[in-house]
């Protein structure tokens, strides 16, 4: 019999503080690995760099899982009436088959990218940041009052309350971005968000010269970044249900400047677990090898491009007219696109130095 108390008591105590087991809630559809390959939509686009708080049609329009994107060129539309930027955007998407140790990816891949697989988007249309979003299910929200209302301290009821979020991604870009960052964060379904005391909205950065090599280029006899396709970012970020039960959380990959166009995103992992234990892994980088080559680099091309700097002038050789000039500075950033006129075609630019793609064609000039 006092066995049996003590057994009582112990049950009595780990309900009272609040010991929940960490529970899996990933919803299906985020579980690519299970999702046939080919063409693959998401639920929503929105107007704007964010989307609006508490849209019923998350919840009204829950499939498996609710993915929606903002843009400011994007119209309001669900799937299945996507029309302009909207279907051009949701063009991008499909899952596809990586192999090896990668498998079965959620692949984003831009009108205007290089990377050697998939199928691309539509070119054209949105310039703007966007934001991709993934909401967790309303049933597996739990607020911090309501851990409260039933007997839990506030510290317990706020761990009740928290949602981790696991994203495993590779991004290539044809020209290595190093300096524009772009975010992953976490919002309540009124978009609520964590912040530093600043106010400054904490989130995880990214940009695709993490998914780089230093190499020393002995053309130029400079150090280069070299893209490295085993090269894969982990992330784990924990948000908290702050509000009223049954409200969806949402998770935002964010990019910055319209960059997709000439980008591929790779999500092997998103997933959500309920009442996490121990601290989130805020960013580790993993070697993850696919069965397919991906030779590449968006910085160092087999193929040279015939151009040199003259009196403030990018001067171009060999080139077709109708061609897009692409001209990038040392840190990526697009600073120039042209349409080649002519044989020999010349831009005006300013001192510094650039990168200049044509095509597969690569060069670096020097504008004194």
């Amino acid at each position: 019999m006092k066995r049996l108390f003590t057994l009582l008591s112990i049950c009595g105590v780990l309900l009272s503080t609040g010991a929940f087991a960490q529970t899996d809630i990933t919803p299906s559809r985020y579980r690519f690995t299970d999702q046939p390959t080919g063409a693959f939509s998401i639920d929503k686009t929105y107007s704007g760099w964010n989307v609006p708080a508490s849209d019923a049609d998350v919840v009204n329009h829950w499939n498996n899982g609710f993915i929606s994107a903002s843009n400011p060129d994007f119209p309001i539309q669900l799937a299945g009436g996507f029309t302009g930027n909207a279907a051009t955007y949701n063009s991008c998407f499909q899952v596809f088959d990586m192999g090896g140790q990668v498998g079965k990816v959620l692949m984003i891949k831009g009108g205007a990218s290089e990377f050697p697989y998939g199928v691309a988007g539509t070119s054209g249309g949105f310039n703007a940041g966007h934001s991709l979003n993934f909401y967790t299910h309303k049933d597996h929200t739990t607020a911090i009052a309501t851990g409260v209302a039933n007997g839990l301290s506030e510290e317990e009821a706020k761990k009740q309350a928290t949602v981790r979020m696991r994203l495993v991604f590779h991004m290539h870009q044809n020209v290595l971005n190093t300096a524009t960052d772009n975010g992953i964060l976490g919002y309540s379904y009124t978009n609520d968000h964590k912040v530093d005391e600043f106010g400054a909205i904490q989130d995880v950065k990214y940009k695709s010269g993490d998914f780089a090599d230093v190499v020393f280029d002995e053309e130029t006899e400079e150090e280069v970044l070299s893209y490295n396709p085993n090269k894969w970012i982990a992330v784990e970020y924990d948000h908290v249900a702050n509000e009223e039960d049954g409200m969806p959380l949402r998770f935002a990959f964010r990019m910055k400047w319209g960059q997709i166009q000439n980008a591929t995103l790779l999500i092997k992992e998103i997933s959500f677990t309920a009442n996490p234990t121990g601290a989130p892994v805020e960013r580790e980088e993993l070697t993850l090898v696919s069965n397919v080559s991906t030779s590449i680099s968006p910085v160092l091309q087999k193929e040279s491009l015939d151009c040199y700097g003259a009196e403030g002038q990018l001067v171009i050789n060999n080139v077709n007219s109708g061609e897009q000039v692409m001209v990038y500075s040392l840190a990526g950033q697009l600073v120039n696109s042209s349409i080649a006129q002519e044989n020999q075609f010349s831009i005006p630019m300013s001192k510094g130095i650039y990168i200049v793609k044509v095509g597969v064609k690569t060069g670096k000039v020097v504008i004194q």
